[in-house]
Parts: structure tokens; sequence; C-alpha cells
């Protein structure tokens, strides 16, 4: 037990430090890429740190398998360089045991980065393609998109065969309408031939829509 919470805390402070020194990485060649974006649209420092914030979970999605495989690194590499591994297995400990604590770890990141990745990320994409749009990718083409998803809610997905973001029309959308994100049934379902954007009203329009109401047949 406490050879395990030596190696898991050993882990967790690589872990942590590799997370952070990674995402700040990351941030920093991606501001100095997109700075010249950010001043041309006048954006202040709270658009961009608004912008950078909701862009971290994204960040974290990309370089937690990286961190992980650092803190396994150099977890085991200091132990070695340290000769802690030949004192564990000259005290009966084999090089399976030793990296239980690491295989659990991976296990336990790995569960909660399927939760992380499912329901927080989308929701803070979501945030962030609406500043990227404003103030980096306006007046930039952004062509045709297939088979688009997104979830508008924890009750709300939308869906589009296929969206031009140039001309703000797509073709085949659909609204699914669930119970509740834990425990999700279908309840109403929206289907049109097309979306479209209204200039005059500024708001998404269905044309030809059916709704399809399941609330009763459940």
């Amino acid at each position: 037990m406490i050879i395990a919470k030596y190696i898991i805390t050993r882990f967790l402070k690589t872990f942590i430090f590799a997370i952070f020194a990674l995402c700040l990485i990351f941030v920093i060649v991606d501001l100095l890429e997109h700075l010249d974006d950010f001043m041309d649209k006048s954006a202040s420092i709270q658009v961009i740190a608004g912008y950078y914030l909701v862009y971290l979970p994204k960040i974290i999605e990309i370089m937690t398998p990286v961190a992980c495989l650092l803190a396994i690194l150099f977890t085991i590499g200091m132990m070695s360089t340290r000769n802690e591994i030949t004192a564990l297995k000259s005290a009966g400990f084999s090089l399976y045991k030793i990296m239980i604590p690491c295989v659990l770890l991976g296990i336990a990141i790995s569960g909660f980065m399927i939760y992380f990745n499912g329901w927080v990320v989308p929701i803070s994409y979501t945030k962030q393609i609406m500043i990227e749009s404003e103030y980096i990718k306006k007046n930039k083409t952004g062509g045709p998109i297939y088979d688009l998803y997104f979830r508008d809610s924890p009750v709300k997905n939308f869906s589009v065969e296929y969206y031009n973001s140039d001309k703000f029309f797509g073709a085949k959308p659909a609204i699914d309408s669930f119970t509740s994100g834990a425990s999700p049934r279908l309840l109403k379902r929206i289907e049109a031939n097309t979306i479209v954007w209204d200039t005059t009203d500024n708001q998404w329009l269905l044309v030809n829509a059916v709704t399809r109401d399941y609330q009763n047949k459940l």
C-alpha cells in the first residue's frame, strides 16, 4: 500500500505538471498564430481570455494522452535512476506489481476522459466556434460541411446532412429532444428539408418542418 501510494503520488504530480506545461505551450503557440486576427478585429483582452478559457477543455482532450505517456516515462525513469526499482525487486516486488498503480491510474483517467470528451468538450467547443467565427475566421470561406452533429444542450441534439457556412444554408436538418441527459429517451424530433438564416429577424428558419412527438408513446 505504501509503495502504491508513493508511485501514484509521483505519477499524479508529473501528470498535472505535464498537462499544465503542455496546455500553456499550446495556448502560447496558438495565440502567436492568431494574434494578428484578434488585433485586426479589435478584440479585447477579455475576449481573448474568454476564447482560450472555452478552448481549454479541447486542449486538455488533445494533451491528456501525451501527458499520461510523459508521466509514466518520468515516474518509472526517475525510479530507475534512483535505483528504487532495483530495491523494490530485491524486496520481492515484480515489475508487473510495480506497474499496477500506473495501469489503474491510466484506466481511471481514460474513464474520466470518456465523460469529459462526451459532455464537457462539446459545450465549450460550441462557444469556442462562436468566438472563432467572429474574431478569427470572419470573412474567410468555410466551405461545405457534411454530416454535422452537435449537442445544443444535455437534452437536445442537432444534426444536418449538409451545411454551407458561406451561404448560411443547410439541408436535411433535425432536432432531437430527450427526457434527460442521464437516461435519455426521445421525446420529440423535428425534421425539415432545409434550414436558412433569416437576415431580417436574425434567426434560423426551418423550411417544410415536420414535428414527430413521441412523448405519448413512452
